[in-house]
């Protein structure tokens, strides 16, 4: 009976000795929490990537001519020697389809603000409506506008081409098949040869015109 109980006695003991060895760990303290957040064996950590951006847009280059604007010691405004506001604007005015929709209104008027705020002279266009050649000088210093004229030492431009320029004897000449493109032609002559920035009206420090002449890249249709 007594080695009955001595046998129940040990194999209690050993049963309490296995329940205290078999408890859970407190939270924390594993050593595995550090790995679990490292990388797996064999890679490496990525950085966060950085949000794309759009790629910067080109600069546009700035207008360039084979003329260097440099205003006379003056300020004087001269065109092969002649004053500029000796010179009368002549707008030949053709009765075409495309004329006749833009209207001079909306042609005229603007570069007649445009050249008196850059001259400092008071300008009024002359309208001559023709629809064939003319050349006969209508005045003895001529600024000349439109497509159906011609003058001693003027080119003949290919047709649908727009340029602008000064003869010899001094006549300056702005020849386009399109209304509209007039603002452009008169802006890149004021920019080149008054040293006034494209898109602006800024009063020009004064310019000594020569004969030469100039095409714009575009065509007009």
């Amino acid at each position: 009976m007594k080695r009955i109980l001595i046998v129940l006695l040990l194999l209690a003991l050993t049963l309490s000795a296995l329940a205290s060895c078999g408890g859970t760990a407190e939270p924390g303290s594993s050593g595995t929490e550090a790995s679990a957040e490292a990388p797996a064996s064999g890679t490496e950590a990525v950085p966060e990537s950085e949000p794309e951006t759009e790629p910067s847009k080109p600069v546009s280059e700035p207008l360039t001519y084979e003329y260097q604007y440099e205003a006379p010691a003056d300020g004087s405004f001269t065109v092969c020697g002649v004053p500029l506001s000796e010179y009368t604007v002549l707008f030949y005015f053709p009765g075409t389809e495309q004329y006749q929709k833009v209207g001079r209104k909306n042609v005229i008027p603007p570069m007649e603000q445009l050249l008196s705020s850059v001259t400092g002279l008071e300008w009024e266009f002359t309208i001559v409506k023709n629809d064939r050649y003319d050349t006969t000088p209508a005045a003895e210093h001529e600024i000349l506008m439109g497509t159906y004229f011609r003058r001693e030492g003027m080119p003949d431009p290919e047709e649908g081409t727009s340029c602008y320029g000064v003869t010899a004897d001094g006549t300056i000449y702005f020849i386009s098949y399109g209304p509209t493109q007039y603002d452009q032609l008169v802006r890149t002559f004021l920019e080149e040869f008054f040293g006034v920035p494209y898109g602006t009206d800024e009063r020009s420090q004064g310019c000594e015109l020569t004969e030469c002449y100039r095409e714009l890249v575009y065509k007009s249709k």
